[in-house]
C-alpha cells in the first residue's frame, strides 16, 4: 500500500507552537499482483474523492477491471498467504534469512470462496508455475493445486483436498499421485488400493 501527502504540508517546520505541523494523506493505493494474468490490480482512494480500480499491465498501460480479474487476484493473494517464504536462499547478502507464513483463509466463508474460485480456475493452474523447478507445470504439480492439498492435509482435513480433486482426476490420471497422498492422510486403504489397481 502507498499514499500520497498533500503537497502544501510542512514537515520540519521549526514555526512557532501555535503552528500546526499536522499532515494529512491526499491518496492511498492498493496494490496486489495478479499471478494468473502477471498484472496489477490497483484500488485507488482519493481523499476527499473515490475510489476506483484499474489494471496496470507489463506495459504500463491501464484497463479496467472485470470479474475473473478479481477472481484471479483473490486466487493468486490467498496462494501467496499460504506460502512460507524464505530469502535465505537468496545470493544476495541485502536479504537477511526471514520465513512469513500468514493464513489468508481465517472464516469458513471464505475458505469455501477459495475453493470455489480454485474449482472455476483450475484449468489456469499452470500459469502459475511450479514448485518443483523451471519446467512446464502440470494439473498435478503446479502451485494450485500443491497449495490446496498441502492447507488442507496440513490442517488435518485431507478430505476436503480429495472433494477438489475428485472431477479432475478423470481427465488427468496424474493427479492420482496426489489423491493417494490425500488418501493416506485419511487412513482410507481400501480407497487407494482400488486406484492403485
Amino acid at each position: 500500500m502507498t499514499y500520497s501527502l498533500e503537497s502544501n504540508q510542512k514537515w520540519f517546520s521549526l514555526g512557532s507552537r501555535n503552528q500546526s505541523n499536522s499532515w494529512n494523506i491526499s491518496k492511498c493505493t492498493f496494490c496486489a499482483f495478479n499471478a494468473f494474468s502477471g498484472i496489477d490490480v490497483r484500488v485507488e482512494a482519493r481523499i476527499p474523492g473515490g475510489v476506483k480500480s484499474f489494471v496496470v499491465d507489463v506495459m504500463g498501460g491501464k484497463k479496467g477491471t472485470d470479474s475473473e480479474g478479481w477472481n484471479e487476484t483473490f486466487l493468486s493473494s490467498i496462494l501467496r498467504s499460504l506460502r512460507s517464504f524464505d530469502l535465505s536462499e537468496t545470493s544476495s547478502e541485502l536479504f537477511m534469512k526471514s520465513k512469513r507464513s500468514l493464513d489468508g483463509l481465517f472464516t469458513l466463508q471464505i475458505e469455501m470462496k477459495f475453493l470455489e474460485i480454485a474449482t472455476k480456475l483450475f484449468h489456469k493452474g499452470r500459469q502459475l508455475g511450479s514448485p518443483k523447478g523451471p519446467h512446464l507445470a502440470g494439473n498435478h504439480d503446479n502451485f494450485l493445486t500443491l497449495g490446496i492439498v498441502e492447507y488442507f492435509c496440513s490442517t488435518g482435513r485431507p478430505e476436503i483436498s480429495i472433494g477438489f480433486l475428485k472431477p479432475f482426476v478423470e481427465k488427468d490420471p496424474q493427479l492420482k499421485g496426489l489423491m493417494i497422498s490425500c488418501l493416506l492422510k485419511s487412513s482410507k486403504y481400501v480407497i487407494i488400493i482400488r486406484i492403485i489397481y
